[in-house]
């Protein structure tokens, strides 16, 4: 695992040097000033998920589930941490109850679906009720 420095995401509305995060999997972490506002993760592609927070004219808002921000805002920062895809949903949701992000949703039954094991036992459970 790697994490890195804080580093502002974008300067000038382009991005800073996060296409390294391109095709990687890990967690990132936004904050702004020194408030944790999001923990966010990716399978395989740093890069793109993190990019999705900040829309564009041609990558809009429509059908996306996901918090927003100004690419613009000068307190915003990221930072990100390089781990094997099989660790990330623990360690999100480990994260998430540590810092207490404000626009990360917090329900049991999304923490329990984010658990394999969990997921697994819930959706038996639900089946045919769904």
């Amino acid at each position: 695992m790697k994490l890195t420095r804080w580093i502002k995401p974008y300067i000038d509305g382009k991005t800073n040097g996060l296409y390294k995060f391109n095709k990687l999997s890990g967690l990132y972490f936004i904050k702004e000033y020194q408030r944790i506002r999001y923990v966010g993760k990716s399978n395989s592609n740093l890069y793109t998920t993190f990019t999705n927070h900040f829309p564009t004219e041609n990558r809009n808002k429509e059908n996306q589930i996901r918090h927003f921000y100004d690419r613009n805002n000068p307190a915003l920062r990221v930072k990100f941490l390089i781990c094997p895809h099989e660790k990330i949903n623990d360690l999100e949701i480990y994260f998430i109850n540590k810092f207490d992000p404000l626009d990360n949703f917090k329900d049991k039954l999304y923490f329990a679906l984010k658990n394999p094991y969990f997921r697994k036992i819930i959706k038996s459970k639900l089946y045919g009720y769904l």
